[in-house]
């Protein structure tokens, strides 16, 4: 008969989780998820946000504050540095971690406060410490000087060791391993658990219709999903519409995603190069069946950042992706 495995006490530490959107929150969430319903203790330790850039806030009334599909969710009072330096820290934390029983402390995201929380109570012999960095080298921080000027100071002087303090560090690809032995660390514990998509979404059967109708909108269709943020690539993604729309003047590029500080930039982008009648920005769209719909409804898929669950999302309903 085959050992029961141990039942563990996990501790999840990230910025954001649902309802807060995006890639890393996606992945906290699976994992969580699945770890609890494989037996396991797991809670997730996270900041108040909804947004960074704007910094909005979680409505304490909210259904999913303190429990998100069947996981404790604490959520502390998140405080910020000001502009392009993108900093989120939970002083409330602290405390919790550090009196916390848990067997595993899981940190995610490479630079950011709770990493360097759960490597200190590693380092106080409280836990074990696991580390998915969800890697950006330096030159994808952004274009903001503060932000630049924080990442070389900690790559150098934290980064490394931050890394190398871990008892595992789990990468998405072999790319952000490399990536990271890069930047100089030279440890042994690295593994690569790629980011994965559920199997249901390869049977299903989508219709376009809606989501076309709803805004307007004709083929062909070049779809973007993420963040209206500065590390997405964006600047770029405009500036290729501008080229493509010359070949392709019926073309309609559509972002779909809430505003991370940059919509006001891309939208005077467009409106420069002309072509503002033929990008649409729908903002964050709630609905799951109106956002398959969106998959469903384009010719192309394009994500011009480092990285990103969606564009598996897309390849899942046989859409033709175009990524840097």
């Amino acid at each position: 008969m085959a050992k029961k495995a141990k039942r563990l006490r996990i501790l999840q530490l990230c910025t954001r989780y649902p309802p807060g959107t995006g890639g890393v929150e996606t992945h906290v969430h699976a994992i969580a998820t699945e770890l609890r319903a494989r037996g396991h203790d797991v809670e997730v330790l996270t900041s108040d946000l909804l947004t960074e850039t704007p910094f909005k806030r979680i409505d304490p009334g909210h259904e999913q504050y303190n429990m998100v599909d069947g996981v404790p969710v604490k959520r502390f009072k998140a405080r910020g540095l000001a502009g392009t330096a993108q900093y989120s820290f939970m002083p409330a934390m602290v405390r919790a971690v550090l009196a916390s029983k848990a067997d595993i402390v899981h940190a995610h995201s490479y630079g950011f406060f709770q990493t360097h929380l759960a490597m200190a109570a590693k380092q106080m012999g409280r836990t074990r410490f696991v580390f998915t960095p969800h890697f950006h080298p330096e030159w994808a921080s952004g274009k903001g000087a503060k932000r630049k000027l924080l990442r070389r100071v900690y790559d150098r002087v934290v980064g490394t060791s931050t890394l190398s303090s871990a008892d595992a560090v789990l990468c998405v690809s072999r790319g952000e391993a490399e990536a990271i032995k890069d930047m100089g660390f030279q440890g042994t514990m690295v593994r690569i658990v790629p980011n994965g998509i559920t199997p249901e979404l390869l049977d299903l059967q989508v219709d376009p219709a809606p989501f076309m109708k709803k805004f307007d909108i004709e083929h062909p269709i070049v779809l973007f999903v993420g963040r209206l943020a500065e590390n997405k690539g964006l600047d770029l993604l405009v500036s290729a519409a501008a080229r493509v729309l010359k070949v392709v003047p019926k073309a309609t590029f559509v972002l779909v995603g809430e505003d991370g500080g940059m919509k006001a930039t891309i939208e005077a982008k467009a409106k420069g190069l002309g072509i503002s009648d033929r990008l649409v920005l729908t903002g964050h769209i709630k609905e799951e069946d109106l956002f398959r719909s969106a998959f469903a409804a384009c010719d192309v898929f394009v994500l011009p950042s480092i990285f990103g669950i969606v564009i598996l999302e897309a390849m899942a309903m046989s859409k033709p992706c175009i990524a840097t």
